[in-house]
């Protein structure tokens, strides 16, 4: 069975934005805290994902 993630963007990149520190610069000297936040959140759900998907092939 095929798997569908939804996340709600706009709501996770304001959490990012807020909820973390705003120590993190690129060489513009622009904040990208929110970026690397979100970037690390949905790559950690879809590691998720994909995980629990190979643990039910393993099991068969």
């Amino acid at each position: 069975m095929e798997k569908l993630l939804i996340i709600d963007g706009n709501n996770l990149l304001f959490q990012m934005f807020f909820g973390m520190p705003s120590k993190i610069y690129n060489k513009n000297n622009e904040t990208i805290h929110a970026t690397i936040g979100f970037i690390s959140f949905v790559l950690k759900q879809v590691k998720l994902l994909l995980n629990k998907k190979g643990n039910r092939k393993n099991k068969k």
